[in-house]
């Protein structure tokens, strides 16, 4: 496995920042391979690994995706576009409760998962 530091330290710079990490590039550049790595550097700084949340679109084809993330009141938390295959949320900022991310294909919602922060 050939070591991407560079981009490795940008995600770990913008760790703590409540953003959403995406990483996009031609196919087969290692994406996923940068993604694990940032993953696991955040689960051995301590950041549990219920808190990590991975979208990972396996029939991506460059469509007008968006993921939207509500609290349990139905408040939008975050609201962001999905383009790439794989997408990171990062929740460990957030307080404990459930959570529902709604994946979207031009504004339509086509798929919905709950998720239990503990």
């Amino acid at each position: 496995m050939i070591r991407r530091s560079s981009y490795l330290q940008r995600l770990l710079e913008l760790k703590d920042q409540n953003l959403i990490k995406v990483v996009t590039g031609v196919r087969r550049s290692g994406k996923s391979t940068i993604m694990e790595a940032f993953k696991n550097e955040l689960i051995e700084s301590g950041v549990a690994k219920q808190n990590i949340t991975f979208l990972k679109v396996e029939d991506y084809n460059n469509e007008a995706l968006s993921y939207s993330l509500l609290d349990e009141q139905g408040k939008l938390v975050m609201n962001e576009q999905i383009t790439n295959q794989e997408t990171q949320v990062a929740m460990s900022t957030l307080a404990r409760g459930a959570y529902f991310i709604n994946v979207l294909q031009a504004n339509k919602k086509i798929q919905t998962f709950k998720i239990i922060k503990n």
